[in-house]
């Protein structure tokens, strides 16, 4: 079974990010996150409470503010629970982000392309040749540059250009 195609460490640091500037991320039509771009469910608890938070006009999110908004849903409330999320945020709320623009936008996109990525295997589309998650511990540096180097849209053009060669019979 092939290992995640997530980044831990990329959400991580979106999510303290959007704690701290949510309406900079929100309000931007330059960032289009969604629930999808998150695996794990703690992360998409957390993710769709800072989004409500920041719909509510919120502008820095507090690790009380989530645990008070999260509580209005049990069920969410007790996958933040199971997951240990008032540590998580605790300590995603420590991280020195000072809105770095540049450093988000790193990480919001290697998010993206780990959505991405996840959508075509879905889809019955290999993606290896972008970045392959069980490649041995030694290749994967190797890997994680390979997926450095290439946008969204090179990854969907490259697809889409063997679709077209497919297509016409090549």
């Amino acid at each position: 079974m092939a290992k995640d195609l997530f980044d831990s460490s990329a959400a991580m640091y979106v999510l303290a990010y959007i704690m701290h500037n949510p309406q900079g991320v929100f309000n931007n039509k330059k960032y289009l996150l969604t629930i999808s771009d998150f695996t794990k469910p703690i992360y998409k608890v957390l993710f769709g409470t800072l989004y409500n938070l920041s719909v509510s006009g919120a502008k820095t999110i507090h690790p009380q503010d989530i645990e008070l908004c999260i509580g209005q849903w049990p069920e969410q409330f007790k996958t933040f629970s199971d997951g240990n999320g008032f540590e998580l945020v605790k300590s995603l709320d420590k991280l020195p982000i000072e809105n770095d623009d540049a450093k988000f936008d790193m990480h919001y996109s290697t998010l993206k392309k780990f959505t991405t990525l996840r959508d075509l295997e879905k889809s019955g589309i290999d993606t290896t040749e972008f970045y392959n998650p069980n490649a041995d511990f030694f290749e994967m540096e190797t890997e994680r540059l390979k997926l450095e180097k290439l946008s969204v849209e090179e990854i969907i053009d490259k697809v889409r250009l063997k679709l077209i060669k497919i297509e016409k019979g090549n």
